[in-house]
């Protein structure tokens, strides 16, 4: 949960990424129902679907969106033969997605086995 000034905060970059002013403008580039802001603002959080989808529309990282940190696009590392494949790939990005939505612990606990997972699919 965020508190206010975090969700504020996350809502005007949101306004930044689809040039919109107000709320209901936002909500209706975003698909989501009038009268969900209130139950947003109410509980401070905003749901990872929509973090998710403004992520993945806009080409920016999560951890930019959630707080305004790290770069605020995402940038390949990926060695150029490969780099189109793996960014065009929707589900590898949606799975980036989820995983930088994990808490810290839970990502250090995970990328051990997901790294060796990997490797003895590609050796």
């Amino acid at each position: 949960m965020q508190n206010l000034e975090q969700f504020k905060a996350i809502i005007d970059r949101m306004h930044s990424l689809y040039n919109t002013r107000t709320v209901k403008e936002l909500f209706a580039k975003l698909g989501v129902p009038k009268g969900t802001y209130d139950s947003w603002r109410n509980k401070k959080k905003i749901p990872n679907k929509y973090i998710i989808k403004v992520a993945e529309d806009k080409g920016v990282t999560i951890d930019w969106l959630l707080h305004g940190t790290s770069p605020k696009f995402k940038i390949s590392k990926i060695p150029e033969p490969f780099a189109y494949e793996y960014l065009s790939n929707p589900l590898t990005n949606k799975l980036c997605s989820l995983f930088a939505l994990l808490p810290s612990e839970k990502k250090q606990e995970l990328y051990p086995k997901l790294r060796d997972v990997i490797k003895a699919e590609i050796e």
